[in-house]
């Protein structure tokens, strides 16, 4: 990658990469002074062992949420599509300020850490797991696909950025679980801050932001489906797992509820920046952050570059530790698992991450449909754990909502979130009806 005219060295790379697996070096050791198997070992691999502060949390929740398919992505498809394309971010933190307001109390008082363990009934907890498993894999793939991207600028070759990717998230999470990826986010949301702030200073241009479309989601060249994709994507916020990890990691309930609202409103600061990136002269729609690097010196080319290679780790070391805490409790009993079990799910996550992204290099098309597998069916799925009581109507959703997405996806629609969120809320609105009435 050329900044200012100099190509960057692979040796910044791997000094990068380094420096994350060193910050979890002594959560390693601290683990090592109180030896943990079974059941515990994999609450604290999937939700750490120390309470987070409000500082740490906002990090976290911010880091995860920008990812580097996000910073690319925003920036992408407001110059092709104008400023709407910015809900892919606002939306989402909208969701954040309105979970911090109204539903922290809620996931706090559910069972367990992951959604699977809010239902009773072994089908469901069983098949949403599964699609927990698939969901965050595609993601784990997205970031890594961005990744390796960015690393061909440090004159790696796009497999090799792959399996570096892979290799990195792989040692620091193996290190200290939950809370490794916790330390390395506040260092990655750092690094992305500066990248978003340098981006915006020498490319942004705020004076082109059509601010009257930038508030409707269905405006400039938008389509209607893709908007009310976004804007479901808010709703996304109430049932992500990475954030009910972090609100029941928190020391309390009032400090979840302040991280999301300020994560929120970060969140959207960022989009409104990215989308004013995006109207830069100097840029094009194809791929204008990494187009953007030729045209900064060599420092800020730089600091950009490892922005982004932080963005991109920090949502793939979430991903890979929910996809790993899952898996492993659905293959084997809690009490029966360790360190170097949980070390071998998360090879095993990586793999099936890693095969994605090398055969499926569109960054765009991986995170449409992650969103379209947790719009369309972990939305009215977790929905009805607040909403019904009945596992039986879950099951029912479940079927439901499954069915009329594979049946989008057949016949090519192009979100078929849509149909498959309007089908589990209707038959959520027809079990609550019936109920009153009976």
């Amino acid at each position: 990658m050329r900044a200012g005219g100099i190509t960057m060295s692979r040796y910044w790379l791997f000094a990068i990469c380094l420096s994350f697996v060193l910050i979890s070096v002594p959560r390693f050791f601290w683990a090592k002074k109180r030896p943990q198997n079974g059941k515990r070992a994999w609450e604290t691999y999937v939700k750490g062992s120390v309470p987070l502060g409000i500082f740490s949390s906002v990090c976290t929740i911010c880091s995860t949420l920008i990812g580097a398919t996000s910073m690319i992505v925003v920036a992408q498809w407001v110059t092709s599509f104008g400023d709407s394309a910015a809900w892919y971010l606002i939306a989402p933190g909208i969701g954040l300020i309105l979970l911090g307001l109204a539903g922290v109390e809620a996931i706090r008082n559910c069972p367990g850490v992951l959604m699977p363990e809010y239902f009773s009934h072994r089908v469901v907890k069983f098949v949403f797991s599964l699609f927990i498993i698939v969901l965050y894999t595609l993601i784990m793939g997205a970031q890594i696909t961005g990744f390796a991207k960015i690393a061909t600028g440090f004159n790696i070759p796009y497999f090799w950025g792959l399996i570096l990717c892979g290799s990195v998230i792989t040692l620091y999470v193996g290190l200290g679980g939950f809370r490794s990826v916790v330390d390395t986010d506040i260092v990655q949301f750092i690094l992305i801050t500066m990248a978003v702030l340098i981006l915006f200073f020498f490319f942004g241009n705020p004076q082109k932001i059509d601010y009257k479309t930038l508030i409707n989601p269905f405006g400039g060249e938008m389509h209607w489906q893709t908007g009310c994709l976004f804007i479901a994507m808010g709703f996304m916020m109430f049932v992500a797992q990475e954030n009910h990890q972090r609100i029941k990691a928190a020391k309390n309930a009032q400090i979840a509820k302040m991280s999301c609202v300020i994560s929120g409103v970060i969140v959207i600061l960022f989009a409104i920046l990215l989308a004013s990136v995006g109207h830069s002269t100097v840029l094009d729609a194809t791929d204008p952050i990494p187009l953007a690097m030729r045209h900064l010196n060599p420092i800020c080319g730089l600091l950009v570059s490892m922005g982004l290679l932080a963005a991109a780790l920090s949502t793939a070391d979430s991903a890979l530790n929910i996809a790993t805490s899952q898996m492993s409790i659905i293959v084997m009993p809690r009490e029966k698992l360790n360190k170097i079990v949980i070390f071998c799910f998360q090879l095993l996550c990586l793999i099936l991450a890693i095969t994605i992204a090398h055969f499926f290099k569109s960054i765009s098309k991986i995170i449409l449909l992650c969103v379209n597998i947790y719009v369309g069916i972990a939305l009215p799925l977790v929905a009805s754990v607040f909403l019904l009581r009945n596992e039986r109507h879950r099951i029912v959703i479940l079927c439901a909502t499954t069915l009329v997405f594979l049946t989008g996806l057949l016949f090519n629609f192009s979100t078929p979130a849509l149909p498959a969120l309007g089908a589990g809320l209707c038959f959520i609105i027809i079990f609550r009806i019936s109920k009153k009435c009976a």
